[in-house]
């Protein structure tokens, strides 16, 4: 077992069952749960991608209701295909079948999907909104002065303020954002994460509270002891109670307006105008969202923004490993009680992906066929953007840009305020 179970670094290759089983059992009640659908007819899937040279076409991507991820037999099919698609105008002037709303919120896997959409806003050319401040900055739109600044001074990269196609950008949930993005029709999506491995990637990434990367001691004892309830009730920075939560409500757990926010946010979950999508379940979140907003499939592709961090090994020894995995049980134990509405929602949304799977992929195969597919087109781009030549579209190698470009390179390339104040800039090193 790794100590980076704790920020996600070993949750694949984590061995110890007790310690994940509570979130394994979450994914899993939530995939038993989908399963009471009746299977329908299978739907035929589309051809595999022949290469330009072999006289290959264009497959068709979509059937009567999904969205299909077509397999690539080789990367210069994969090249041909985007060769094609990247030129066709019908894709550069395709629109999602509505407006997009992301409900971002921090340590949660959202890098990637932003990265996603802020491709997907370039390439269609989707009023997408830059927002001013430093990177990361939260827009509370449930405070009225903010709401009046967003509208008078938010701009998107085309240059235009609202209304706006999408929202990508760190929120506080409040009903005005769909004003800001009315094609979206009151339906917006979110990435929800185990409280377990957030807060002590959130500790570690803004320095809000006790964690050094070469001593789990450091966080287990924090964790474990009395040092977090008390740490947790001075709401500080980003290390707060239920962050999560806070955001999606649009209140803090310490306000009179909780309770009742915290229930419309699961009602919203419930009647399906909010998607909870799941960080430790990427792959099947995005194939997810392809399909919500009928996403080309090349569109769909992403390479984790995942910023990677040192581990530290659990003792070899057979007594000090079982003595380091006791306290690793009370550490998850004491960071999913102290955030028990955290923890409560990434139950939820593990539930409510797995039934959005059942009834995307409701054959037997289906969803292991597509997962496989969405694999092999990550790793095929990615060899196709490490190989580009001279003879390249541009296209392609915009693209190939684009899929690694994160939150602050995409700010910076895209600012459309002329005050160079507007947004922050980076210090030179």
């Amino acid at each position: 077992l790794l100590f980076g179970y704790l920020t996600g670094e070993a949750w694949k290759g984590a061995s110890l069952s007790e310690e994940r089983g509570e979130a394994r059992k979450a994914i899993s009640r939530g995939r038993e749960q989908g399963t009471a659908a009746n299977p329908r007819k299978a739907m035929k899937q589309p051809q595999s991608v022949q290469s330009e040279n072999s006289g290959g076409h264009i497959p068709t991507v979509r059937d009567a209701t999904r969205v299909w991820i077509p397999s690539f037999n080789s990367d210069e099919n994969l090249r041909s295909y985007m060769r094609a698609i990247l030129t066709d105008q019908k894709y550069k002037t395709w629109k999602p079948r509505r407006g997009i709303v992301y409900v971002k919120t921090h340590k949660t896997g959202s890098s990637t999907v932003t990265t996603i959409l802020h491709r997907l806003a370039i390439t269609h050319n989707l009023k997408c909104p830059v927002p001013f401040g430093k990177p990361g900055h939260t827009f509370d739109l449930s405070n009225k002065t903010i709401q009046d600044e967003v509208k008078s001074s938010l701009q998107s990269w085309t240059g235009h303020k609202f209304p706006f196609d999408m929202w990508v950008n760190h929120v506080t949930f409040s009903p005005f954002i769909f004003n800001l993005v009315p094609s979206a029709s009151d339906f917006a999506f979110t990435t929800l994460r185990d409280p377990a491995t957030r807060v002590p990637s959130a500790c570690r990434f803004f320095k809000c509270c006790p964690y050094d990367v070469n001593n789990p001691n450091v966080f287990f004892n924090f964790a474990s002891g009395s040092q977090m309830p008390r740490f947790l009730d001075k709401e500080t920075g980003f290390c707060r109670r239920d962050d999560s939560s806070t955001d999606l409500a649009g209140a803090r757990p310490n306000e009179p307006s909780f309770d009742d926010k915290y229930a419309n946010l699961e009602k919203r979950i419930s009647s399906g105008s909010l998607l909870p999508l799941v960080t430790e379940r990427m792959e099947e979140s995005i194939l997810v969202l392809m399909n919500e907003f009928d996403l080309f499939p090349l569109d769909a592709a992403f390479q984790s923004m995942k910023a990677k961090s040192p581990t530290v090994e659990a003792p070899f020894d057979p007594i000090q490993a079982r003595a380091f995995n006791k306290k690793l049980r009370r550490v998850v134990h004491a960071i999913r009680s102290q955030h028990r509405h955290d923890w409560r929602l990434y139950q939820i949304a593990n539930a409510t992906l797995s039934q959005r799977l059942q009834k995307l992929y409701p054959v037997e195969g289906e969803l292991d066929q597509q997962l496989v597919a969405l694999r092999d087109m990550n790793d095929r781009l990615s060899r196709v953007c490490e190989d580009l030549g001279p003879s390249d579209l541009k296209e392609i190698n915009d693209t190939c840009k684009r899929l690694t470009e994160d939150n602050v390179a995409w700010i910076l390339d895209h600012n459309p305020y002329k005050d160079p104040g507007t947004i922050w800039i980076p210090p030179r090193k």
